[in-house]
């Protein structure tokens, strides 16, 4: 396995940090000849230390991209206001707006026609029950009505003729 000594420290590929702060302690330990245990505790927070720094630059780093992208709002909206056009929240709610009084208006067309219609069955019914009081007006005046007994056929009124043409 090789090993490269770089600013002090030792990296070893395809091994953890912890295993390489482990392996340069000890390797560090017997050239300088300095306690093993104290250089093990100075590289396992050292490790925990640049485990914090990535963890905390990650961090700022979409901190960062959100406020940006705040900024970036807040610009069109004010060149959106500059320039006398609506813009993002605005452009929705006119939007909105626009189908809700679209809404409303085809609200009221079919309110409109729901009324027409009743109105014209309410005409109709008038009409059929008027049609029916002089059919059974009609019916008392005649005696029994139309019938096979009184020589209709199929209870039409219809004159039966035998000549043949």
């Amino acid at each position: 396995m090789s090993w490269l000594l770089v600013s002090g420290g030792v990296l070893c590929a395809g091994q953890s940090e912890h295993i390489t702060a482990t392996q340069w302690a000890d390797c560090y330990s017997a050239v300088y000849r300095v306690s093993t245990t104290g250089i093990r505790y100075f590289e396992t927070e050292l490790v925990k230390a640049r485990n914090w720094a990535k963890y905390w630059k990650s961090r700022a780093v979409d901190a960062i991209h959100k406020h940006n992208e705040q900024i970036e709002k807040c610009n069109r909206v004010v060149e959106a206001g500059e320039s006398g056009l609506p813009a993002g929240d605005a452009v929705e709610a006119g939007a909105l707006r626009q189908q809700v009084e679209g809404m409303r208006i085809e609200v009221l067309n079919l309110t409109s026609e729901n009324k027409r219609l009743r109105h014209d069955l309410e005409q109709k019914a008038a009409l059929a029950a008027d049609l029916s009081a002089r059919v059974d007006d009609a019916t008392k005046k005649t005696g029994s009505g139309n019938g096979p007994r009184n020589g209709a056929k199929g209870g039409e009124n219809s004159a039966h003729c035998d000549k043949k043409p």
